[in-house]
Formats: structure tokens, sequence, C-alpha cells
């Protein structure tokens, strides 16, 4: 079974950026500690996540069933 990899990369991209987002927002805006320790937790969540999920994916090997064809060259010369 195929995986769709735009999918996937479209994906870590997402959770990536909005990771980053609610964690500028969080040490930016004032705001009770309590909901700065939840805002922090959700964005490093999402950070890590999609980190965790570019590693897994960097990792893994396409397997296919196609085996190697010998292939012959002839040059010729010009004159």
């Amino acid at each position: 079974m195929m995986r769709d990899k735009a999918l996937d990369i479209f994906l870590i991209v997402f959770f990536g950026m909005a990771g980053m987002a609610v964690l500028i927002l969080a040490w930016t805006q004032p705001m009770p500690v309590s909901e700065r320790i939840l805002t922090t937790s959700a964005g490093s969540i999402g950070l890590l996540g999609a980190l965790i999920w570019a590693l897994m994916f960097k990792s893994l090997r396409t397997r296919t069933s196609a085996a190697p064809v010998p292939a012959e060259a002839q040059v010729e010369d010009k004159p």
C-alpha cells in the first residue's frame, strides 16, 4: 500500500508552524500562569509531534518490487 507523502509533508509543516505560532502567542501575550502553562504544553506537543513525525518520515525506506535490469550501452566515435 502506498502512502501519500505529500499529505504527510503538509501535516508535518502544518503542525510545526501551528505549534510555533501557539508558543509565540503564549509568551508574547499577557495571561495568567495557568493559561500560559496550558498553551505552552499544547504548542510544545504540536512542535514535538511534528519533529518526531518528520524524523520517522525521513527514516522510512521505500519498498519497491522492481529488480535492477542490466543494460548495455555503446558509444559511436564521430569523425
